[in-house]
């Protein structure tokens, strides 16, 4: 998940400063979520936070392979079962890192009602989300460097994250 950020966020820059700002159209549109780090490139190349209600930027391929990136990223780094975050989550928590998974399963249950696409990862975390790969060597501790890692791995999950992924406005 770190080397597709490291790629996502330039392709994602680049694409953001080739695209244009337009007025809100007056018919639907589907509308991209904003992640923290997306909404703060947003920021960082156009000056304000963007949609403002007036106005929002209408993303080329490349920044939308860049928001692309940072949401598949996002959704590798959950915490639970399989995915490279339910690795870090058992390797930083241990055994206690299965207390994790009915709060987040009531978490993509209510992100359900705010996106339906949350409902399908939500059945596959119910059913995956229970089984962690055990490492060979559980009983060697973390060195400082690799612990370091795993936080930056959660901080990351938590700047890349999309609440609502895409969404139809129909003004």
């Amino acid at each position: 998940p770190l080397a597709g950020l490291v790629l996502a966020v330039p392709i994602l820059l680049i694409g953001l400063a080739t695209s244009h700002l337009e007025p809100l159209p007056n018919e639907p549109y589907i509308l991209e979520g904003n992640s923290l780090i997306y909404a703060g490139a947003k920021y960082v190349v156009f000056g304000e936070f963007l949609p403002n209600g007036q106005e929002d930027v209408f993303i080329n391929q490349l920044a939308k392979a860049g928001w692309t990136g940072l949401f598949v990223t996002g959704l590798n780094l959950i915490p639970l079962g399989q995915l490279d975050g339910g690795h870090v989550a058992l390797t930083l928590l241990g055994r206690r890192a299965r207390r994790l998974y009915t709060p987040l399963i009531a978490g993509f249950v209510a992100l359900s009602f705010l996106n339906s696409m949350w409902l399908l990862w939500t059945v596959l975390l119910f059913f995956l989300g229970r089984l962690y790969a055990v490492p060979l060597d559980n009983v060697t501790p973390l060195d400082r460097r690799r612990r370091w890692l795993a936080y930056a791995a959660l901080a990351i999950f938590v700047l890349v994250f999309v609440p609502n992924p895409l969404q139809i406005i129909e003004p």
